[in-house]
Formats: C-alpha cells, sequence, structure tokens
C-alpha cells in the first residue's frame, strides 16, 4: 500500500535559513530554528539541541534525505504556483523626474542690402545693416507642470539710414498646470510677433530683420482654465473659460479683449454606435472702435457610425450674434458631417452648418504613402484675431477630427 507523504511542514535543507540554522547546530549549543514557507504562510521550526553530539549531525543528515526523497512527491502533490501580477492588471503609476534647461543665445551678424527700405527700384538704396540678438530658451517639465519660454530681441543698426534702426521683440511663452489631479487645468500663453500692418502691402516673416513699414508690434496675452471630467460611464464633460489681449501700441490698432466660455457634454465611450453631444459658447469682444460685440450658441448633435471607418453627424441649434456689427438677431442652425478614415494612412473629415452670416464649412484630408505625405485643409469660419495670434494653425487632421468632436 502506498503511503503519501505531507510535505509542507519539511522544511527546505538548502535555504539560506537553513543552511544558517544547521550550521549554528554543529558548531554551537544554540537550538537550530528555520523559517518554513507553505502556499503562502510562515511557521517557525525549533529544534532544541542543548550539545554538540552525534545526534545533531544525525538529525541534520536525516532531514536532508528525507527532503531529497519527498521532493517529487511534494512536486506532484502541490498546486501550480499563482502567476506573478503583471504591470497590466495593475499598471504603475509614472514617475516623472522633474527636468530644467535654461540655454543663453547670442548673435551678430553683418547683411547687406541694394534696398534696405523694400521700396520701388527708383528710390533703392543700399546699406549695411547690423543684427545684434540676445535671447534665452527656458523648458520645465514636471509630473503636473510644463513650462516652456524662447525669447529673442534683434537691434537693428544701419550704417547710412539711422533713421531705419529698430528694436523687435519675440516671445513664445506658454505653462500648463493641472491644479487638481484629473480635473481643474490651468493654460497660460504669451506671445511677442512681428505682423502685417495691411495684407496688401511688403509682407513680414518672422524671422525678418529688414526695415518694414508695413511690420507692426503684437503682444498677445491669454489664460484659459477649465475643468474635464467622466460621468460614470455615460458621458465625459468640459467647461473651459478662455481670456484674451491684445495689444500694438499704436492707436490705429486699438486694444482688444475677449472672453469666451465653451463647454460640452458627449456620450461615452461605450454607448454603441449611436451617439450623442451638447456644446454651447458665449464670446464677448470689445476694443475703442467697434465698442462690445457678442455671440452665444447652442447645439445638439447626434453621430451614426456605420462601421468603424465611417461615421455621419447630424447637428441643430441656436446663435444669438452681431459679431458683424449689424444688431443683434436670432438665427436657426442646422448642419452635417462626415468622417471616413479607409485606413491608417488616409483620413478625411468635412463638415458644414448654416450660420448668421451663410453657410461655414472644415475639411481637412490627409493621405501617406511610403515615400511622401499630402494634406489638404479648408475653412470658412469667424474668427477673432485676438484668439488666433499666436495659436497653431489647424493644419492636421487630428485638429479638426478634434474641434469635430468638440466644437
Amino acid at each position: 500500500m502506498a503511503t503519501v507523504m505531507d510535505t509542507a511542514m519539511v522544511p527546505n535543507p538548502f535555504s539560506e535559513p537553513c543552511k544558517r540554522a544547521y550550521l549554528e547546530v554543529i558548531t554551537t549549543s544554540k537550538p537550530a530554528q528555520c523559517a518554513i514557507q507553505h502556499h503562502g504562510q510562515q511557521f517557525g521550526a525549533s529544534t532544541p539541541l542543548a550539545t554538540i553530539n552525534l545526534a545533531g549531525l544525525l538529525r541534520l543528515g536525516g532531514a536532508i534525505m528525507i527532503a531529497l526523497a519527498v521532493a517529487p512527491l511534494r512536486a506532484q502533490s502541490l498546486p501550480p504556483a499563482t502567476p506573478p501580477i503583471t504591470s497590466a492588471e495593475f499598471p504603475a503609476t509614472p514617475m516623472v523626474v522633474p527636468s530644467f534647461r535654461f540655454v543663453p543665445l547670442v548673435t551678430l551678424d553683418e547683411r547687406y542690402t541694394d534696398n534696405v527700405a523694400f521700396t520701388s527700384s527708383a528710390l533703392a538704396q543700399r546699406d549695411w545693416v547690423t543684427n545684434a540678438a540676445a535671447g534665452l530658451h527656458v523648458d520645465y517639465r514636471g509630473a503636473r507642470a510644463k513650462a516652456l519660454l524662447d525669447y529673442r530681441v534683434n537691434r537693428l543698426m544701419h550704417a547710412r539710414q539711422f533713421g531705419l534702426d529698430d528694436t523687435q521683440h519675440y516671445l513664445n511663452a506658454n505653462a500648463t498646470l493641472e491644479a487638481v489631479e484629473k480635473w481643474l487645468f490651468l493654460d497660460a500663453r504669451a506671445s511677442i510677433s512681428q505682423q502685417n500692418r495691411s495684407a496688401f502691402g511688403v509682407a513680414d516673416t518672422s524671422d525678418s530683420t529688414s526695415a518694414n513699414a508695413n511690420r507692426i508690434e503684437t503682444t498677445t496675452y491669454q489664460f484659459s482654465p477649465y475643468v474635464r471630467g467622466q460621468l460614470a460611464n455615460v458621458a465625459i464633460y468640459q467647461l473651459r473659460a478662455t481670456g484674451n489681449e491684445t495689444r500694438t501700441g499704436e492707436s490705429v490698432f486699438p486694444d482688444t479683449k475677449s472672453l469666451e466660455w465653451t463647454g460640452f457634454i458627449k456620450n461615452g465611450p461605450s454607448t454603441g454606435r449611436v451617439g450623442w453631444s451638447l456644446d454651447g459658447s458665449t464670446l464677448s469682444v470689445n476694443n475703442s472702435d467697434i465698442g462690445k460685440r457678442q455671440d452665444n450658441r447652442i447645439r445638439g448633435t447626434t453621430t451614426f457610425e456605420v462601421n468603424s471607418q465611417l461615421h455621419f453627424s447630424l447637428s441643430g441649434g441656436k446663435e444669438s450674434s452681431n459679431l458683424d456689427g449689424r444688431q443683434r438677431r436670432v438665427t436657426t442652425n442646422h448642419g452635417v458631417g462626415m468622417e471616413w478614415s479607409p485606413s491608417e494612412r488616409t483620413q478625411l473629415a468635412a463638415v458644414t452648418q448654416k450660420r448668421f452670416f451663410g453657410y461655414d464649412h472644415l475639411v481637412g484630408f490627409a493621405h501617406r504613402t511610403p515615400l511622401t505625405a499630402w494634406s489638404f485643409a479648408s475653412s470658412k469660419e469667424v474668427t477673432i484675431s485676438a484668439n488666433q495670434l499666436g495659436t497653431v494653425n489647424p493644419g492636421s487632421v487630428y485638429n479638426l477630427l478634434l474641434d469635430l468632436q468638440l466644437r
């Protein structure tokens, strides 16, 4: 008759605690102690051996022989080991090590031009232009805060036409802060750029250091706090306030201030083939030339998923506006949209709706081949200069699709 031994309480003689315990038996008069682990629990085993004698050596040899003899039986009787917990089951919170970088900039260059003031050929004058520039680059990245600052000042000095000497400032700064984890965020932006006074004058580029009467230095500040979150798995919401101020320092182009509130609530991630959203906005613009203009909108949208590649949307709402300078009036808005992604390389998005000024539209297309990338974007919409300065032009399909979802 075969006998199955319970080896749960047999210590492993090759474990480090047992080696030390048995070594103490041979060399000292202390009792041997060994921690035995069985299915995740620990037990203390103590063998009182008062003296160093042959019995201690026999017990050591006997324990080793028993452990070696029952090792196969123990391997068959024990249940399979529990697999270790993976990072996918309990993802670790990534730790961001704050980083700070400061880079100064100093340049000096000399240029020669045969038309220093960009005039007609009959009035063109030659001159040497010295450009002394200084600037700095600051970049901070933390767990819940990021900041970037690029600043440069150019001092233009002319060898003959002293009246064309000029100082130009360039600034691109932005910062983000996660004030309350995963709920309250703060965005801030500041920019100083050289803008064109008129679309019909000599065009000025962002890095131009030549004298140009069509250039005007423009400073823009923007501050935008917002909250966003999720209501269980039912809906996602966001509420944002954006304040802008634009300054030029010239009475011809008065300082402009604007305040815009935007918000939306839409279906959660798992709602099937039919989705919904409700969004609204209120915009107020004020300067000394136009006074105060306002635009208020509310809109509901329903989306339909034909398949994973094709989506359609229908929207309708109301709008009250006097942005065009006329008396405030209320109009009914309605529109349609579509999104088509036949492959990862090709994307097309388009939306149009009736507004107080007529029909607007927003179209974006992108396609990639192994050696080329093609993109097209077209839009017609009311824009406020203060809201456009210092922002990135929405030329990517990603931004267009994001705009379709949030606006």
